[in-house]
């Protein structure tokens, strides 16, 4: 790799700084700051405490992190993973499919547009899961911090952001390094929390909840529509359940036990399926929200009326093979439609409409928060082996205090 000087990334500033003794060919690489501290696999290897030999050996990490050389002020250093001057913050970064570590690492500093957020609560989703197998195409790999779901307060802003948010208590979307203490996030991907509500309580709902009520805002579930729910029990799936009862619809929901179909009976639903049977549920639906996919998608797109909308929002079952989509032409003259959603897709405009949405739900009382398990940050590995495991029911939260 040559005499590297100080290494710099493109993307949001963090101002994090590593010092990498030794690397390629030069005897010492002067300090420098990284303007993406959570996402940059360089320096997130060095606070996991991996040896500068190993990193440089990875004769691809400058062209896969999107790195140039420069010389920025303001660095805080570090040391063969050692934090020699800043502030320190904790976070959780990926080691390996298998293992997570939690280290110190440099508070991070808003860029233009962002803010930074002093972290209550986190979200652990599937996507988490997906994300420390690398199966998750956005998140950078090895060495990066998961998360993607964060409730807390607004403690320092970048230039170009509105006023009034520092001191506001919001639910924050970051690109991925929500496992810490403190995280930046765009300012546009910050929303209002409900006054007086649990930090747990607001992350249970957020992510999620935009997901459920878009998936069914797009799908347009009407008064008197059937609905049916796949993977009811999970975080997205108590709260479709939910949101369609609140849009009038009669909601059949697919779950693993007797126990859970009556909680979901509280939740609003008005019928309850195995999903251990074989048998699939009975009747046709107007609307199928789906979080699961997997090989038996196919035999529920097939439960679909005439004008049907089937909407893919999850693959907790793996993803399906091409054989699973040929009821959408064996079935032409029935004009079904499948939508495949992600809220990655949605502009900040509609994400803020659809959090106002929710937010009107949980007001009038339509709509709660369901947590599963609270686990300090430091035992986020077994959050995630929770969630992975497919037994939560509702949402699993992470708290870093």
């Amino acid at each position: 790799m040559g005499a590297l000087g100080s290494i710099v990334g493109q993307h949001t500033p963090h101002r994090c700084a590593v010092q990498l003794g030794g690397l390629g060919q030069s005897p010492q690489v002067p300090i420098g700051a990284c303007p993406s501290h959570v996402h940059c696999q360089i320096c997130l290897r060095l606070c996991s405490g991996q040896p500068v030999a190993e990193i440089a050996a990875d004769t691809d990490i400058l062209p896969r992190q999107g790195l140039t050389l420069a010389t920025p002020p303001n660095s805080v250093p570090f040391q063969n993973g050692t934090l020699l001057g800043g502030v320190a913050v904790k976070a959780v970064v990926v080691r390996s499919s298998e293992e997570l570590a939690v280290v110190d690492a440099p508070e991070p500093a808003p860029g233009s547009g962002h803010v930074l957020v002093e972290v209550d609560a986190i979200g652990v989703g599937y996507v988490d899961v997906m994300a420390r197998r690398g199966e998750y195409p956005y998140f950078p790999g090895a060495g990066s911090v998961p998360g993607l779901e964060v409730v807390g307060c607004v403690t320092a802003v970048g230039p170009d952001v509105p006023e009034g948010l520092v001191g506001q208590r919001v639910l924050a979307l970051p690109a991925f390094g929500g496992y810490a203490e403190k995280v930046v996030a765009e300012a546009d991907r910050v929303f209002p929390a409900p006054p007086g509500t649990d930090a747990g309580d607001v992350v249970a709902v957020g992510v999620n909840a935009m997901v459920a009520e878009l998936a069914l805002h797009r799908a347009r579930v009407a008064s008197g529509e059937r609905v049916l729910v796949r993977g009811a029990s999970g975080g997205i799936g108590v709260l479709a359940t939910q949101i369609a009862h609140a849009r009038g619809a009669e909601v059949i929901v697919i779950t693993s036990s007797a126990a859970r179909g009556e909680r979901l009976r509280a939740l609003g639903a008005a019928q309850v399926a195995d999903r251990t049977d074989s048998a699939l549920p009975g009747g046709a639906y107007d609307v199928v929200v789906d979080t699961v996919a997997g090989p038996d998608l196919g035999r529920h797109l097939e439960l679909l009326r005439p004008n049907g909308r089937y909407v893919l929002c999850g693959a907790a079952g793996g993803v399906p093979g091409p054989e699973s989509f040929e009821p959408l032409l064996r079935d032409f003259h029935r004009s079904p439609t499948l939508f495949a959603f992600s809220l990655n897709s949605v502009a900040p405009g509609d994400l803020r409409r659809s959090w106002t949405r929710i937010g009107t739900l949980l007001e009038e009382g339509r709509l709660s928060a369901v947590v599963d398990q609270r686990f300090p940050l430091a035992e986020a590995d077994t959050a995630l082996r929770r969630v992975e495991s497919g037994k939560p029911f509702g949402k699993v939260v992470l708290f870093p205090r």
